[in-house]
């Protein structure tokens, strides 16, 4: 199973914290062909942490939950981003392509966990989940994006471009023109960067591509791509993860 670390975060000794590779057995699918092993790679995290791990029902939004005693129960709760202060606590979060970003305020014990695609990114899921961290108490927040699509491979058309400078004209810089006319290439990773930064984070990128690198992580794109037209589009998650000990 390969695990990446961010080397900011291994500091923090009063947290665990993990990017998974589809490596072993560390991933979760969403289609109906992969998912025959969901649920036992589900309880294999739990075990790697120790602990029992909170995932959400993603829908790219901008809801965040708060998770206030070890027990409760948010597999089905529709949301994006999960903060916490309980120790032994995990929050976890499945990406294939969108920005996973994990969060700490180490002074403080408070943590969180965001999933960042394209929609809930414009919709404030990072603001929302800074906001939700404060209101735990935390002041100093770091943060790290995890494995992620690339502007390079982050191929968009005229209306997404035109839409996401209307919602936030921040992002207009984080735009370059695509060899194909009409479209633009669209860094992500970058736009919720600078939006961390913005909000007073201290973030980290350990700028990793998950198009681009088959053996290691799903990519829904690459998987679109390489899907013959009329056919459902068969892809994995990878899964980030962050708990106080």
């Amino acid at each position: 199973m390969l695990v990446l670390t961010s080397s900011l975060f291994n500091q923090i000794k009063s947290i665990q914290h993990g990017f998974f590779s589809k490596l072993g057995e560390a991933n979760l699918a969403e289609s109906t062909s992969l998912d025959h092993n969901a649920t036992s790679n589900q309880a294999k995290i739990s075990k790697d942490f120790n602990y029992n791990v909170k995932f959400l029902r993603q829908i790219h939004s901008n809801k965040v939950i708060a998770i206030e005693t070890p027990t409760q129960i948010c597999n089905h709760v529709e949301a994006d981003a999960l903060v916490t202060s309980l120790p032994q606590v995990s929050l976890a979060i499945r990406t294939a392509d969108c920005v996973p970003i994990l969060l700490c305020d180490p002074e403080n014990s408070i943590i969180g966990a965001s999933h960042a695609g394209w929609r809930g990114a414009f919709a404030g899921v990072i603001e929302k989940t800074i906001e939700q961290m404060t209101q735990l108490g935390a002041k100093h927040i770091y943060a790290v994006i995890g494995p992620c699509i690339r502007a390079q491979n982050y191929e968009v058309d005229q209306d997404f471009y035109q839409n996401a400078i209307k919602i936030n004209s921040k992002s207009l810089k984080f735009f370059t023109g695509s060899h194909k006319k009409g479209h633009y290439q669209f860094d992500l990773p970058g736009y919720c960067s600078s939006m961390l930064k913005d909000l007073g984070v201290n973030a980290n990128d350990l700028e990793v591509d998950t198009y681009s690198n088959s053996q290691l992580f799903f990519s829904y794109r690459r998987a679109y791509h390489n899907t013959k037209s009329g056919r459902a589009v068969k892809y994995g998650n990878q899964v980030s993860a962050i708990m106080i000990k």
